[in-house]
């Protein structure tokens, strides 16, 4: 910077030189004319000639007479041109004296400046690269819904400061909840499984594989019994048995078909008076119930303790009673007891009454009724059937447009990411596999964000094509039962039509033949009455001794409660049986507006049920005692054989059991538990993500940038404007462009200074963080982006976003070298030399350098650590010293 100087002095004085000599020869050339122009010419003034001679006379007397213009004629002096030119000439030579005094005679005297001495010592020479760049936030980010929906709540403003995790916006997410608490709780079923197989067997598990094992060995014995019965044939009781079975199972057949006739005439008088009476007697329950409840409050009345003593000595009475039932079975049967099984034969005669009734009916033929429900019935089926069809329709047409979506999901799933499981090959609907790994990919921190909605796209739409494959297959077997049904109907419409077939009248006298057997049974009970009880009966009465000890024990109970007053628990049920009251009636309002509104569709189909039913059970009723009436086939001689060996095969299952119980759980069965936690796991992450992709969760600590949606509005996965923008206004990068040359020599966490326009005397230190490796080029310029983090101290205005800022990098640096001031070097000759005091003298000193900065030069020669050089001192306009730059020149 010195030598700089220097020269640029020397050139000042010598274009002052120049300058000098050429005004010089500009006042020559002046004079000259001055000179060529004043001096006498001819006859003019300043000639060498005489003087021009006026007209007449040589003595300038007129001739012939003066005139006027005479009068005026010019007397010049022939000096007056000389002095002129004389005194021009003087002033020229005091200012060309002054000039070259001021210009020439003063050039080689030396400008006397201030100097300093300075000690050579070392220091740190840092080699900087100039930079620019732009400041912008460090981390940005466009938040958006990674799912569609109604935006439900919006919890910040613009300038709001939020911490990583904070939820910041949300969609409307009801069922997303449901389905996480769903997933949860699968999740903790599983792990209690597992928790259960971990820790082995309790005693109550132990205990019912003990007990299944003694139930095998029952069951085996039961089998041989069973094959033993087989071959010994039927005993008389199960013949009887059989027989009432099959006689029950008429009666049941014949009340159920005249339910169904009553369906068709309606209530009758009596059923509606039965059903006010329903009603009347809930409603005195109801209130009956409430009495109860206040009595309770009330405490016993003197009748209400007569009535509980009233009650014991019944239930002493009842005891009385049982004992003497149990000493007179045990004395014979009395003559009431005879009655009553004389009783059971009118009654099984009764029976057969009403079997050869409906025989009659059926062989008179259907009526105008019966045939207008079946016809309504067939009516009904087809138009169920046509629902049906139609139904199938649309769930074909659901699983097409199911399909398209699902393939044109993995088909935009796939073009992003074509290398997953899912797409070698794209197949429909996915596996479970599959499915599993598009939720891992979800769950995976890795993944790149913008799959995650084509993920989750492909995912729904599988599931929507599953679910429509499972609607199609319930449409189809809706239709199977309506066609069924159909076909059931015309059978039975044709069934009338036609008349009883030869089957039914076969059934119909069947059932005579079991009215008259249920007589036989009847007649066999009261002959079994006569000839005196057996064990069971005996058994019978001791229970109903040891019931009415009981019922006697209950009221004594009853009554110390009652003359104690109530507690908790009588309140309670007082409580409960008001509950149940109001319940009764209730119903009992129900079932008489039913009553009266008549039969509906569903009461007739119930009625047909029944009706199927009782048949049914006519029919496996009669199965069972021709079963029982013919010889054992070989074939259930085998079955019986077979239940044998599959019982003894479960003692040996059962033993297996109660040992695999005693063991604990196998290896597999754990690692089976083990897998189903991690697919419930998988679940409720897969369920926590798609909440998540109802929300917007900060990402980072920052601050609201800009809020663009409001509560109400739907959001799309893909807005035109970022719902909510993100940023850290408090860590500012600089975002920088290098050239080519100078990007090798730019390393990552080199440090730095920049100044920004806006923050003018605020320099801010920054450390690099980043160096792109894609370049860019303009007009045949090539660049690379480079990002430095700027260190804002505390308590200090950093710069924002958008600010222009210049600044330099440290590329390279040498410690602990010698260094001296740039302007302590000038140049001499092509030599570089310094000013070195030695004993008192100044003495030029030739010197080698090496790498420099703003403030210092490396000294490689010519100068020892300690010398003293005289350098001058800088100075500004008004002569005070110039301090030392701190930033590269150019950095403003």
């Amino acid at each position: 910077m010195v030598i700089r100087r220097r020269l640029a002095a020397r050139a000042g004085r010598n274009r002052g030189r120049l300058i000098v000599i050429g005004f010089l020869a500009l006042l020559g050339a002046i004079a000259s004319i001055a000179l060529y122009t004043l001096s006498p010419r001819g006859g003019g003034a300043g000639s060498g000639g005489s003087p021009p001679q006026p007209p007449g006379g040589p003595r300038g007397e007129p001739v012939g007479g003066s005139s006027f213009a005479d009068e005026f004629v010019i007397k010049e002096s022939p000096w007056r041109g000389r002095l002129t030119t004389l005194g021009v000439l003087i002033v020229a030579a005091v200012v060309a004296g002054v000039s070259v005094y001021a210009f020439l005679l003063r050039d080689d005297e030396e400008t006397t400046r201030p100097t300093e001495e300075f000690a050579v010592g070392r220091a740190t020479i840092n080699a900087n690269l100039i930079v620019s760049g732009v400041a912008d936030a460090q981390l940005i980010s466009d938040l958006t819904f990674r799912s569609t929906g109604k935006v439900d709540e919006i919890n910040v403003e613009v300038g709001d400061v939020v911490q990583e995790g904070d939820v910041l916006a949300a969609l409307e997410a009801d069922e997303l909840d449901n389905a996480v608490a769903a997933a949860e709780a699968s999740l903790a079923a599983s792990q209690a499984r597992l928790q259960l197989l971990l820790e082995g067997a309790t005693d109550a598990e132990l205990a019912q594989a003990n007990q299944n094992v003694i139930q095998a060995q029952v069951a085996f014995d039961n089998a041989q019994r069973a094959l033993d019965d087989l071959f010994d044939g039927p005993t008389d009781i199960q013949l009887t048995s059989e027989q009432q079975a099959m006689v029950s199972a008429e009666t049941a057949l014949n009340q159920a078909m005249r339910d169904r006739q009553r369906l068709i005439d309606g209530p009758s008088a009596a059923e509606i008076a039965s059903a006010n009476q329903v009603v009347i007697s809930a409603q005195a329950s109801f209130d009956q119930a409430q009495r109860d409840r206040q009595s309770l409050l009330d405490g016993p009345s003197a009748a209400q303790i007569a009535q509980a003593d009233q009650a014991v000595a019944a239930s002493q009475a009842a005891l009385n009673q049982a004992e003497r039932a149990l000493q007179t079975l045990l004395d014979g049967p009395t003559a009431a007891q005879l009655a009553s099984a004389q009783q059971a034969v009118a009654s099984a005669e009764a029976n057969l009454a009403n079997a050869e009734s409906t025989l009659d009916q059926l062989t008179s033929g259907p009526d105008s009724a019966q045939l207008a429900a079946a016809q309504a019935q067939v009516q009904s089926a087809e138009q169920a059937v046509e629902n049906a069809e139609s139904a199938v329709d649309n769930a074909e047409n659901n699983v097409n447009a199911a399909r398209s979506s699902v393939l044109a999901a993995g088909a935009a799933f796939c073009n992003l990411a074509p290398g997953e499981p899912a797409c070698n090959p794209l197949s429909v609907p996915l596996s479970i596999g599959e499915v599993d790994d598009l939720l891992d990919l979800l769950g995976d921190p890795g993944t790149d964000p913008s799959l995650f909605s084509p993920i989750n796209a492909f995912i729904q739409a599988n599931s929507g094509y599953l679910a429509s494959l499972n609607a199609l297959s319930s449409a189809e077997g809706a239709l199977g039962t309506a066609e069924a049904a159909l076909d059931a109907a015309e059978a039975s419409l044709d069934a009338l039509l036609e008349g009883p077939t030869p089957q039914q009248v076969d059934a119909a006298e069947a059932a005579v033949e079991a009215a008259e057997r249920s007589l036989e049974t009847a007649e066999l009970n009261l002959q079994t009455l006569l000839d005196g009880p057996d064990a069971d009966d005996l058994a019978n009465a001791q229970d109903a001794v040891a019931s009415a000890q009981a019922a006697f024990f209950s009221a004594v109970a009853t009554r110390n409660d009652l003359v104690g007053g109530p507690d908790a628990d009588d309140m309670a049920r007082v409580d409960a049986a008001i509950r149940s009251a109001q319940a009764v009636l209730a119903t009992a309002i129900a079932n008489q507006e039913d009553l009266l509104e008549g039969a509906d569709d569903a009461d007739f189909a119930r009625a047909d049920d029944a009706v199927r039913q009782a048949r049914a059970g006519l029919e496996a009723a009669e199965a069972r005692l021709n079963d029982l009436l013919d010889d054992p086939e070989s074939d259930d001689v085998d079955a019986a054989e077979d239940q044998e060996r599959i019982a003894e095969i479960a003692i040996t299952a059962a033993n297996a059991v109660l040992d695999e119980t005693e063991r604990g759980a196998r290896e597999p069965q754990i690692a089976q538990e083990e897998a189903n936690v991690r697919s419930a796991q998988l679940n409720v992450e897969a369920a926590r993500i798609r909440l998540r992709q109802a929300q917007i969760i900060s990402p980072f600590n920052g601050t609201v940038a800009a809020v663009n949606i409001t509560p109400g509005e739907f959001a799309s996965a893909a807005p035109t404007a970022a719902p909510i923008v993100l940023l850290t206004p408090d860590a500012i990068v600089l975002n920088m462009q290098i050239g080519e040359t100078d990007y090798p020599s730019v390393e990552l966490d080199q440090t730095g200074i920049a100044l920004f326009d806006a923050l003018p005397g605020r320099p801010f230190p920054f450390r690099v963080i980043e160096r792109g490796l894609a370049p860019s080029s303009s007009q045949g310029v090539v660049t690379y982006d480079v990002k430095a983090a700027i260190i804002i101290p505390p308590d200090t205005q950093g710069p924002s976003p958008g600010m222009s800022a210049n600044g330099q990098i440290v590329t390279s640096s040498r410690a602990d070298v010698l260094a001296i001031p740039p302007r302590a070097i000038r140049r001499s000759g092509g030599d570089q030399v310094v000013d070195l005091l030695q004993n008192g003298t100044t003495v030029e000193r030739v010197v080698v350098t090496g790498a420099s900065d703003t403030n210092n030069v490396e000294i490689v020669e010519g100068l020892e650590e300690g010398d003293v050089i005289v350098i001058p001192l800088l100075v500004t306009a008004g002569g005070e010293d110039e301090p030392d730059p701190t930033l590269p020149a150019g950095i403003r």
